[in-house]
């Protein structure tokens, strides 16, 4: 079997951007504006590791791709790279090649890598491993703002895909109905924050960067201001209208009709910051992120994100804080369902035995702020 694998390092994506025997293939190694985010993490150096090709009989095959990261422990800041794509060409599986790329990229990191999301068949191969140790498991939940019928249930029974029409027509006269009550519950939670004031960022002033280091001090990855105006700035993924059109052959996340991420920044009639979110907003789902707040204010900064969720017409809401998500319990006016969610995170041995159930991590942490 001959196969090979690629290390593309930082300062060679410009020469992967303008490949052509990379592009023109059946399949995407990624996206040209994915590349241009990681050509732009103000954390990679010039030589750090990109993303992994992988050959066989000089075809490619497969990658692998990380995201380089800090995380602080003990007061030191230490490098990681979390693990953001792996993709093997079915013709190549079962043949051992995916555990080398696994092994290629844990040697290449001097065994600093971490996994903040994962399918459970790819927990299976990191569990095999031996690399990682169990980080964390957050708990959340989901709320459904309105109905979604025709994705849910073919989803869950794959026989009810020809019924699909009648499950959307079905949606169109229950959210009908549904988007009377949801304006009721908006007015009602606009009523209850009159004396609140917010900001959407794309810079992040020092009253805002002072905030943010207060209330991290206990966090594995802190996210400053420049963090945010890098997500804000070089999203890995692009809007796209006419998402049919796009030659979209990237087996992860690369395009979205709807696609934008949100910095709101939240403060009380003394102009005093009490609160800041980031949100992504991927199509009709809408994902909290990141969130900070004083003391007791995150009754406001749940309804305010629930009036996000309105306004901008999604369909769920997620997030992994349990104060926002024991919140979002209480406010039934918006919602039609509340669910308990879960999310397991995984970091390797290589930083030693460390009792990571001190240290907060939140939903966008890890590679989870991009896509």
């Amino acid at each position: 079997m001959n196969f090979h694998i690629r290390e593309v390092r930082k300062h060679e994506l410009p020469n992967i951007l303008e490949d052509k025997a990379v592009w023109d293939n059946s399949f995407l190694i990624g996206t040209p504006h994915r590349l241009l985010a990681h050509l732009n993490n103000p954390k990679v150096g010039d030589d750090d590791i990109a993303l992994l090709i992988t050959f066989l009989d000089n075809k490619i095959i497969g990658y692998m791709g990380i995201y380089i990261d800090h995380i602080y422990i003990g007061g030191e800041i230490q490098k990681i790279g979390w693990l953001s794509t792996w993709w093997l060409h079915p013709s190549a599986a079962r043949k051992g090649i995916g555990k080398e790329m696994l092994k290629k990229m844990y040697d290449l990191n001097h065994g600093k890598i971490g996994v903040s999301q994962f399918t459970p068949s790819a927990k299976r191969v990191y569990d095999k491993s031996g690399y990682f140790y169990y980080l964390k498991k957050l708990e959340g939940c989901k709320i459904d703002l309105s109905f979604n019928l025709g994705y849910l249930l073919p989803a869950y029974r794959s026989y009810l895909k020809s019924m699909t029409p009648i499950f959307r027509f079905a949606d169109t006269v229950f959210n009908a109905l549904n988007s009377v009550r949801l304006g009721k519950a908006y007015r009602l939670y606009e009523k209850s924050l009159e004396d609140i004031s917010i900001d959407y960022l794309t810079y992040i002033d020092d009253k805002t960067r002072a905030f943010l280091s207060d209330k991290q001090k206990n966090n594995l990855t802190q996210r400053d201001g420049d963090f945010f105006q890098y997500i804000k700035t070089f999203q890995w993924i692009e809007e796209a209208p006419l998402l049919d059109l796009v030659n979209n052959n990237y087996s992860f996340s690369g395009y979205n009709q709807n696609f934008n991420i949100y910095l709101v920044k939240v403060e009380n009639e003394n102009s005093e910051i009490i609160g800041f979110v980031s949100l992504l907003r991927k199509d009709h789902e809408l994902k909290v992120l990141q969130v900070f707040y004083e003391n007791e204010k995150h009754p406001i900064i749940a309804k305010m994100i629930i009036m996000h969720g309105i306004k901008l017409k999604v369909k769920t809401i997620i997030t992994y804080d349990e104060k926002i998500s024991n919140e979002f319990k209480q406010l039934k006016q918006s919602r039609i369902r509340y669910k308990k969610k879960t999310r397991e995170s995984i970091i390797s041995k290589a930083y030693g035995e460390i009792d990571y159930s001190k240290f907060d991590f939140q939903y966008g942490d890890g590679d989870c702020s991009f896509a």
